[in-house]
């Protein structure tokens, strides 16, 4: 009886021991495919973190260039502005000095 007991251990140990390689090499293989799936999925977010950070860019880019040509407008009316106020001055200095000449 102790040889039989003896036999079914050696090959319940055996069996183990060539069953554990495939056993491993299906864990491991289930770890590497959930690894990619992960690595997969943060290389997705990154490429569309990425490109919202590229369109936020754009935005504020399109939106400093709007601004700029406001800015441009803006100081054209006012040179504008100042040149006919300076015309202003000027015609009224001449046609005041011109009134004294007549008087």
């Amino acid at each position: 009886m102790k040889t039989g007991k003896m036999i079914i251990a050696m090959f319940i140990a055996l069996t183990l021991i060539v069953i554990s390689p495939y056993l491993i090499k299906y864990a491991s293989a289930q770890t590497s495919q959930n690894v990619i799936h992960q690595l997969e999925s943060d290389i997705n977010d990154a490429k569309n973190a990425a490109n919202n950070a590229v369109q936020s860019y754009a935005h504020v880019a399109q939106s400093f260039q709007d601004v700029k040509d406001t800015t441009d407008k803006l100081y054209m009316i006012s040179m504008i502005g100042i040149g006919l106020g300076s015309a202003g001055i000027i015609i009224a200095v001449v046609a005041i000095t011109r009134k004294g000449e007549k008087v």
